[in-house]
């Protein structure tokens, strides 16, 4: 399954868009520096996800999962400082945190997802590896 397929990347995906409309709502002179600031990291987080689901070792998985979680928890203080400046009301605040918490649940799921199948397929016999032992 390729990653544009999967929800893990998805929901992300519905995040930065949900970035890039609500930045247009900024100040003028916030274009360049807080607004800048904040859709890259967004478009950075599902990048990262892609990286993620792409790799086929563990160590990969983990490495770009870590990366995107750190890019939510900028994106949710970008979002606070924005609060804090009046760019948002308190109701939109706690959405936008919602869907960052969401895509936070879907990238830990992922990795555990990947953790136990991993772990199945060490499980399984090789059917090549079976027969020349018998």
């Amino acid at each position: 399954m390729r990653f544009t397929e999967m929800k893990v990347w998805k929901k992300p995906q519905e995040l930065v868009l949900k970035v890039y409309e609500l930045t247009k709502l900024f100040p003028k002179h916030e274009q360049y520096e807080l607004c800048k600031r904040m859709k890259s990291v967004a478009v950075i987080a599902p990048a990262n996800i892609a990286k993620a689901i792409e790799g086929r070792k563990m160590d990969d998985l983990r490495y770009y999962i870590g990366l995107a979680l750190k890019n939510y928890a900028e994106l949710d203080s970008h979002f606070a400082v924005a609060k804090g400046l009046d760019y948002l009301d308190q109701e939109t605040l706690e959405a936008v945190q919602e869907d960052i918490n969401s895509c936070r649940k879907l990238a830990f799921g992922f990795i555990r997802y990947r953790k136990n199948k991993n772990k199945d397929a060490e499980q399984t016999e090789h059917p090549i590896i079976r027969k020349e032992a018998a």
